[in-house]
């Protein structure tokens, strides 16, 4: 049986491929080295919700690895002692 622990690693170790465009993934993959997400700083909450707006356009621009690192970490990062993440795992059921 696995763990939750067990899940969540599994989960995020795949998140790093969203990231890497199809044509590299017939090439050998190698680790993605990101620096450690910005845990201060940043605007306020109530600041940041009324800036927020939808965009439907993408660019073909790489993320830069400090903000593909923050991304990631806001979406599935570890952010207790417990090993507890930033989001819950609520589709999955163990």
């Amino acid at each position: 049986m696995m763990t939750r622990r067990q899940a969540n690693a599994g989960i995020l170790a795949g998140a790093p491929l969203a990231a890497v465009p199809t044509v590299a993934i017939a090439q050998e993959l190698k680790p993605l080295g990101l620096p450690p997400p910005r845990s201060e700083g940043g605007k306020p909450l109530i600041a940041a919700l009324k800036l927020r707006h939808s965009i439907r356009e993408n660019s073909d621009r790489p993320l830069p690895a400090p903000v593909l690192s923050n991304l990631l970490w806001a979406a599935f990062g570890i952010n207790r002692p417990s090993g507890d993440r930033t989001a819950p795992i609520g589709v999955m059921s163990w």
